[in-house]
C-alpha cells in the first residue's frame, strides 16, 4: 500500500505471501498493524514499513504472528516515536544463514528513533537462523527502548544496538 495516512490493518490471516504487509510511498502517520497472523512463503519480509525516502511517525506494530519469512520478520525504515510490541516471530530470516533480523530498525526517510520495542517473542529453530533477533542498523538509529522481549537462537547477537543511548533491559536471551 502507498499514499496512505492513518491506516489500520488488523485481524487478517495471510498465507504464503512473498511480503505480507508492505507499506511504502508516503510518509505515514499514525498507522496501526494489529492482530494479523501471517505464514510466509520464505522470500521477502513479513512486515516492511517505509523505504529510502519515506518514514513512519507514531506507528504501532502489535500483536502479530509472523512465521517463516526468508528475510527480516519486521523491517522498519525510518520509524519515529513508534511501538513494536507483543509480536510473535518464528523462523524468520531463513533464506541465508546469519544474514537477517527478527526485527530490524533502519534509516529510511529518517532514522529509526525514539521507539519502544517490548514484549516480543522472537525465536528460530531453522537450519538458517537470523543474524540478529532485534537490530538497530546504525548509530543514527536510536535512541530506542528495547525491553521485556524473549529473543532466542540468533547467530551473531540476540539484541544489537548501535546508538549509545538506547536502553536495553529486562530481556531474556539465549
Amino acid at each position: 500500500a502507498g499514499g496512505m495516512s492513518h491506516t489500520i490493518i488488523q485481524n487478517n490471516l495471510i498465507y504464503f505471501p512473498k511480503r505480507a504487509i508492505y507499506i511504502i510511498g508516503t510518509s505515514e502517520s499514525i498507522s496501526i498493524l494489529n492482530n494479523n497472523a501471517i505464514a510466509g512463503g520464505d522470500g521477502g519480509e513479513g512486515i516492511l514499513f517505509g523505504d529510502a525516502t519515506h518514514f513512519c511517525d507514531h506507528c504501532i506494530i502489535s500483536g502479530n504472528i509472523l512465521r517463516s519469512f526468508g528475510l527480516d520478520g519486521i523491517k522498519v525504515l525510518g520509524l519515529e516515536y513508534g511501538v513494536i510490541s507483543n509480536n510473535v516471530l518464528s523462523k524468520n530470516g531463513n533464506d541465508t544463514d546469519n544474514t537477517y533480523s527478527g526485527i530490524l530498525l533502519a534509516a529510511g526517510g529518517g532514522n529509526s528513533i525514539y521507539n519502544i520495542i517490548t514484549g516480543n517473542n522472537i525465536t528460530s529453530d531453522s537450519v538458517n537462523n537470523p543474524q540478529y533477533g532485534i537490530r538497530e542498523n546504525s548509530s543514527a538509529d536510536g535512541p530506542n527502548i528495547i525491553t521485556n522481549n524473549i529473543v532466542l537462537n540468533a547467530q551473531t547477537a540476540q539484541i544489537s544496538t548501535q546508538h549509545a543511548s538506547s536502553d536495553v533491559s529486562h530481556n531474556i536471551t539465549a
